[in-house]
């Protein structure tokens, strides 16, 4: 029993080596298995419930024919011509809303992401679509924040994060995408902890759970920043942790830095306050576009 070589060679695949390092190979295999599994489910769940609609929508149907064979009847040419017409969309819609949780009323279709709002920051955030259940109140749209959640353990103790894509092979995943008004970003109080001396020591302290020395207070005690921005440790937690605390300026070096296929470091905005979330929560409430994209099995060299 295990993971067919597909699977394997997909989650080794040098393309994937910046996110893949974050977690051990384990982790990888068995998140694998589990969204993978979570999303059987949903399907499963979606089959029954798409069969039960198809019943009623033949039962209605069936009605409207014996109705419209009845002398004196109304003609329903230019309604069954809109009705044409809009089917596609709304059967998309309803395979939305019960595939990946998304309530009909608050969903809309495009063909592409949407412009940059001005005055206006754009973060992300990726997601497997089985695990976004019921993340979106379908009686008044807000957004239940802790969906989007990164427990304790992080590189910055994080409450929740916004950062770049990460591609995991073989799962149906969710690119999250929200704008925020700068005016509430720059409301905020907010600390930059950059790769240096003290990026390191306090990266290590949060991976290991550990409180951090007293000069850190400012990026993690309640009342204080509200938002801190820095770059991403791609290693997994084992590895960190496993480093002694003498030797972590020695061994905590800048390929511990995740970066971008730009050559840039990655950055992460963590906000740390529970206020600050709930803002948050509030102020990307209308202003969310999801890239839905399909399970990696293979990949093509010149996609490279």
């Amino acid at each position: 029993m295990g993971l067919k070589e597909s699977v394997q060679m997909t989650i080794l695949d040098p393309v994937f080596d910046e996110v893949r390092k974050t977690e051990t190979i384990t982790y990888r295999a068995r998140e694998t298995v589990k969204v993978n599994w979570l999303t059987l489910l949903r399907l499963k769940s979606n089959i029954k419930i798409a069969a039960t609609h198809s019943k009623d929508q033949k039962k209605r149907e069936s009605v409207q024919e014996v109705l419209q064979s009845q002398p004196g009847s109304l003609s329903s040419a230019p309604a069954a011509q809109a009705s044409s017409y809009t089917a596609p969309v709304q059967s998309t819609l309803e395979a939305l809303s019960l595939d990946r949780a998304l309530p009909k009323a608050y969903v809309n279709l495009v063909s592409e992401p949407p412009a940059q709002l001005p005055g206006h920051f754009t973060l992300y955030k990726a997601k497997p679509a089985a695990e976004m259940n019921g993340w979106i109140d379908e009686d008044d749209g807000r957004v239940a924040i802790t969906s989007l959640r990164t427990s304790s353990g992080g590189d910055f103790n994080i409450n929740i994060s916004a950062v770049r894509h990460e591609s995991v092979p073989l799962l149906r995943n969710w690119m999250i995408q929200v704008q925020v008004l700068a005016n509430f970003i720059n409301s905020l109080r907010s600390k930059e902890l950059w790769y240096s001396r003290d990026w390191k020591e306090f990266t290590w302290y949060c991976r290991k759970r550990l409180e951090p020395p007293s000069k850190y207070e400012d990026y993690w005690k309640p009342g204080r920043a509200d938002l801190v921005k820095g770059h991403i440790c791609k290693s997994d937690t084992h590895v960190i942790t496993n480093i002694k605390k003498q030797d972590v300026q020695e061994r905590m070096e800048e390929n511990n830095v995740m970066i971008n296929p730009d050559g840039r470091k990655a950055s992460q905005w963590a906000f740390v306050q529970y206020q600050s979330v709930s803002r948050f929560a509030d102020e990307i409430r209308g202003k969310i576009h999801i890239e839905a994209i399909p399970p990696v099995t293979s990949l093509d060299p010149g996609e490279c």
